[in-house]
Formats: structure tokens, C-alpha cells, sequence
């Protein structure tokens, strides 16, 4: 009975050892940030970011890893995206992240600092300047809203921010890079009729009438008449986009009221 009772506890002691071992071997001990950068400044972000992972995640299991505090570390680094979690077994956890670019500002409500926008409009930092953090030239700043932050990185409150917003990235899309061509937005409300007034680089103003409606038709022909314009065209005068009986027209004049 006794020589039984030793092989069991043999065994036992066996298993828990093999056990043990297999754990130790499988548990995480290196976390690796494979980041898609931008800007200079992120290198330090990724490296802040893959320390947080590291303690949360060291000596956690490969085998049963799952990727929800991933997801929720990376909400403290609002520049990055995540593009994918995975396991380098048997003992490296592997985060692949993609830097947002800057594209777009908004003053905050007191005027006091700026929130720095991505391409989708998505809040990636609030600064007291707005100078894109890559290049140091001024984001494209977007003035005549009533804006505040709204919850998940968004901004919201005013009725006009949406279709401002799908002005620009059809404008973005069209140019290959807004701000190449355009340095400023501005919506103006003139009784009966609100107009967005973009400001390009050259001189000439885009004048797209109650954006609210046909908003990306209108983008479209603004722009469109914007590339056609001659070299001595773009540095004056202006770009008018509006809707009538007919559709959607788009004139160059020399001023709006023309």
C-alpha cells in the first residue's frame, strides 16, 4: 500500500513539476510595439505604450491571452490606432499599431487651446497652438462652429459640423491632401443662407452655398473648378458652388455678390 501511495505522489509531484514548467515557458516576458509612425514624437508614445502592456500583461499565459486590455490601453494614446494583436509563442506578445496624421484644428469654447482632428474628424490632442506636430505648419483650422468635446473622440453640438466636415474629406480625397491646397474653413451664417468659405493657399476663396444639402456634389464642383482655374485665377476672385431649379452649379467670380 505504502509503494502505491509513493508512485501516486511520484506522479503527482511529476505532472505539477511538468505543469509548472509548461507555464513558466508560455508565460509573457517581452511585449513587442510594431508602430506605423508619422510624426518623431510618437517613437516615445510607442515606447510608453509597450511599457504599459508589458505590466499589464507580464507572466499572463500566451496560451489563454486575450486582446481586451490591449484595446483599452491603447484609448490612453489617442494618436495610435490598433492593427493587431498577436502572439509570437512561446513567451513575446506582438502590438501592431498605426499612427493617426493631423489634418484638421477647432478652438475649444473659450478660445484657450485647439483640438487637433484627424482626416475622419476623430480628436487626437488639444494643444495650445495648432502646428501639426510632423511638419510645424498650421492644421487646417476650422472656425464658425459651435463645437465641444463629445464622447469617444468625437466632436459635436453644432447642426453644421457633419456636412463641414464631408466638405473637407471629399476635398481631401480630391486633392490628395487637404492641406496642400487649403489653409482654412470657415462657416458663416448670412441669413437665409449659411456658406462654408475655404481659403486656399494662392488666394482664391471656394464658396460652397447651404453645404447642408447635395454636400458632397457641391464639394465636388468647387474643387473641380478650383483645378481649372488659370495660374493668375487662383490669386483672386473666388469659387461659388450653390444649387438652383437646374441642379448644381459652380461659377468664378470676382466676388460672391457678383
Amino acid at each position: 500500500m505504502k509503494k502505491v501511495i509513493t508512485i501516486i505522489l511520484t506522479v503527482l509531484i511529476f505532472l505539477s513539476a511538468a505543469t509548472l514548467g509548461v507555464a513558466t515557458v508560455f508565460r509573457v516576458s517581452e511585449v513587442t510595439v510594431d508602430a506605423s509612425m508619422v510624426s518623431p514624437i510618437a517613437k516615445k508614445e510607442a515606447e510608453a505604450f509597450r511599457r504599459r502592456l508589458l505590466e499589464t500583461y507580464v507572466k499572463e499565459s500566451t496560451l489563454f491571452l486575450d486582446d481586451t486590455a490591449v484595446k483599452e490601453i491603447v484609448k490612453e494614446f489617442p494618436y495610435f490606432r490598433l492593427v493587431a494583436v498577436e502572439k509570437a509563442m512561446p513567451n513575446r506578445l506582438v502590438v501592431k499599431v498605426a499612427e493617426d496624421a493631423e489634418v484638421y484644428a477647432v478652438a475649444n469654447a473659450d478660445g484657450s487651446a485647439y483640438y487637433q482632428l484627424n482626416a475622419d474628424g476623430d480628436i487626437l490632442g488639444v494643444r495650445a497652438d495648432y502646428a501639426n506636430r510632423l511638419d510645424g505648419n498650421p492644421n487646417l483650422l476650422i472656425k464658425g462652429l459651435t463645437l465641444a468635446a463629445q464622447e469617444d473622440n468625437v466632436l459635436g453640438g453644432d447642426d453644421c459640423y457633419a456636412p463641414t466636415l464631408r466638405v473637407l474629406q471629399k476635398a481631401n480625397g480630391l486633392l490628395g491632401g487637404i492641406r496642400r491646397n487649403i489653409t482654412q474653413a470657415e462657416l458663416l451664417r448670412r441669413s437665409p443662407e449659411t456658406i462654408l468659405c475655404l481659403t486656399t493657399r494662392e488666394g482664391v476663396l471656394l464658396y460652397l452655398l447651404n453645404p447642408q444639402t447635395m454636400t458632397e456634389e457641391k464639394a465636388q464642383k468647387a474643387i473641380d473648378k478650383y483645378l481649372s482655374l488659370s495660374d493668375e485665377q487662383r490669386l483672386m476672385g473666388c469659387v461659388v458652388a450653390f444649387e438652383d431649379e437646374s441642379g448644381i452649379g459652380c461659377e468664378y467670380r470676382k466676388n460672391i455678390f457678383e
